[in-house]
């Protein structure tokens, strides 16, 4: 491993190659998370009729099923980019450790996304606001330092924690930040015109346009930040590799 900072516009070619490649190798598995995602997107929807709005944990009744449910095409990903593995059928392995381990920590960073947001149901007191400005950027430094654990976990490193993580992504917090948000702007601003254009045709045809749309992006951008981790865990993980 080399812990070097490749230029934005690399890391863009790059992040837009392997999605693709990894799309066009398993289809399968793309479609199904489609599919997950159209109806996580549906049921939040419905439960926005059902849940307030101040509620901490509430909105997220969906949102952990769903990452359950799409953590297999996760590791995937994961798996593909960094050791050529295809996966060709879509499976819920419960009981295997490697599914374990990944969706207890993604599921840990949810958690910690949402006591950050703590301010909602706390009075409306300056120093409310300011704690929870503090916890949110603390909650983002942890998630762009943890970044790289979720593909050594994916492979099997011998030391995936947050503790060799954070130890690895040291110097790199802000290469790392802004990585996860440069790659995605062509296509952002892709979407985006077609949802203004679909707008102004507010009919039918102008929907139909716009959901396989959405779904398209979706899965390309939810691909793309799998692939950028891969990425990054390649370029900068060496503790995370040595046995503990």
């Amino acid at each position: 491993m080399v812990a070097a900072q490749h230029s934005f516009t690399a890391a863009t070619i790059t992040a837009h190659r392997d999605a693709w490649a990894a799309l066009r190798a398993m289809p399968q598995l793309a479609l199904i998370v489609v599919g997950i995602m159209m109806a996580e997107a549906a049921l939040q929807m419905g439960l926005a009729h059902v849940v307030p709005r101040n509620s901490l944990f509430g909105n997220d009744l969906v949102s952990i099923p769903y990452y359950a449910l799409v953590t297999p095409y996760f590791i995937a990903v994961h798996r593909f980019i960094l050791l050529g593995e295809v996966t060709r059928h879509y499976r819920l392995p419960w009981d295997d450790r490697r599914y374990q381990l990944f969706f207890g920590w993604a599921f840990t960073l949810v958690v910690l996304t949402r006591l950050a947001s703590l301010v909602h149901v706390l009075p409306q007191h300056w120093m409310f606001k300011f704690i929870a400005v503090v916890a949110t950027v603390a909650v983002g430094v942890v998630f762009s330092r943890v970044t790289i654990m979720f593909p050594a976990i994916a492979v099997d490193a011998p030391s995936a924690d947050p503790r060799h993580a954070f130890e690895d992504t040291r110097g790199h917090g802000w290469y790392i930040f802004f990585l996860f948000l440069v790659p995605f702007i062509p296509s952002v601003l892709v979407v985006a015109l077609v949802g203004a254009v679909a707008a102004v045709f507010r009919s039918l045809g102008g929907l139909m346009v716009l959901v396989p749309v959405a779904g398209l992006a979706g899965i390309i951008w939810l691909t793309m930040a799998v692939v950028i981790a891969s990425r990054l865990y390649q370029w900068l993980g060496n503790r995370l590799n040595q046995p503990g």
